[in-house]
């Protein structure tokens, strides 16, 4: 098949590197695939990506895409680009229910409308998780399909179930208010006033911002290879968005083998609460800190069970499962049945001659 992606650009984030792994993986499986984006990215910026997504093809966004089997959008924005390109399949990856979060925008009242609307444009929708699975169909009725993405499996030993004096917290920071960044630095101050002796560390990577304290390590944004590293560094990763889709950084901490305590909107598709992970309620410091604290304070042994635990579950979730689940739902698509136009019938009541061309 001839497949190609729509992007609205290419940054070192969880959407961008899943949309690209699932474009390189077809391209491995001998479709021929292509990725236009708004301006190709310097090479600092795919030096950062993981190593096995740099060889998928990638172009300038012209003016009018080619022809192709399939086209897929992977954000509301280029949602109406794909539904007029020429394609047997037009296709939308959702990898979050954008509409729910759009109040970081300067203006929601404009943005929200403008996404509905892309929501609404006829195309094949694909979901990434179930939770945008059945968002979707909630709030608007669709029907999706679902493919999942997937982790990259690490490398190298995983970390010690004895917790480290200071004890280390990693976590993801991003400017979104939903993506809880202030949420986790408020539930590792308070955990750290409940227990001065644990000495609590926390180490932080990502495009946001966490207050200027003793005890706050800013990493910034990490090339993706050296994410394993940080993630075995750490006693415990704390993952506080307020709901994602399939979001990365849990599953790529159980790859390692480090504990984990996340929000549960998203992460259904790989998290069992109290045996891979530790489940919090959005946006509540004090039960985020209480399962932080009780990951860090658990017995050795106990540790050692959600340790193995999510590496178990992580080794479920393969990119070569994930990609052929992508295959599976494109076929799907083209080969399902088109839902009748009740327009020219209509025109034949009105006695009015339908338009073409």
């Amino acid at each position: 098949m001839r497949i190609q992606w729509l992007l609205p650009g290419i940054e070192v984030s969880g959407g961008v590197i899943c949309a690209l792994r699932h474009a390189a993986g077809l391209q491995d499986r001998g479709h021929e695939v292509t990725v236009f984006v708004p301006q190709l990215p310097p090479p600092t910026t795919m030096a950062m990506l993981p190593a096995d997504v740099g060889h998928v093809t990638m172009k300038p966004q012209p003016p009018t895409l080619p022809p192709a089997d399939v086209q897929i959008a992977t954000h509301y924005n280029t949602v109406l680009a794909i539904a007029q390109a020429p394609a047997r399949l037009r296709a939308q990856y959702v990898q979050h229910v954008e509409t729910i979060f759009a109040l970081d925008a300067p203006n929601p009242a404009v943005l929200i409308p403008f996404i509905k609307m892309a929501l609404s444009l006829p195309v094949y929708r694909i979901a990434n998780s179930t939770w945008a699975q059945k968002t979707l169909k909630r709030l608007f009725g669709h029907d999706c399909d679902l493919a999942l993405n997937a982790v990259t499996p690490f490398s190298g030993p995983p970390p010690s179930s004895e917790v480290n004096r200071p004890a280390t917290v990693v976590s993801f920071v991003h400017p979104a208010r939903w993506k809880g960044s202030n949420d986790a630095y408020n539930a590792v101050a308070l955990a750290r006033a409940l227990e001065p002796d644990l000495d609590i560390q926390w180490h932080v990577f990502g495009s946001g911002q966490a207050p200027q304290e003793p005890w706050v390590h800013h990493h910034g944004v990490l090339p993706h290879e050296e994410l394993p590293a940080l993630y075995r560094s750490a006693d415990a990763v704390l993952f506080t968005s307020w709901a994602e889709s399939y979001p990365l950084p849990p599953l790529e901490a159980m790859a390692v083998g480090t504990v984990v305590v996340t929000t549960p909107f998203g992460v259904e598709d790989y998290v069992e609460d109290g045996a891979n992970a530790l489940v919090i309620p959005p946006r509540d410091a004090r039960r985020a800190a209480g399962a932080l604290l009780n990951a860090l304070t658990a017995p050795a042994k106990q540790r050692s069970v959600w340790q193995a635990h999510g590496q178990a579950t992580a080794r479920r979730h393969t990119w070569a499962a994930a990609v052929l689940g992508f295959e599976q739902a494109l076929q799907r698509g083209l080969s399902a049945e088109p839902a009748p136009d009740p327009r020219p019938a209509l025109l034949g009541e009105l006695a009015v001659p339908a338009i073409s061309g």
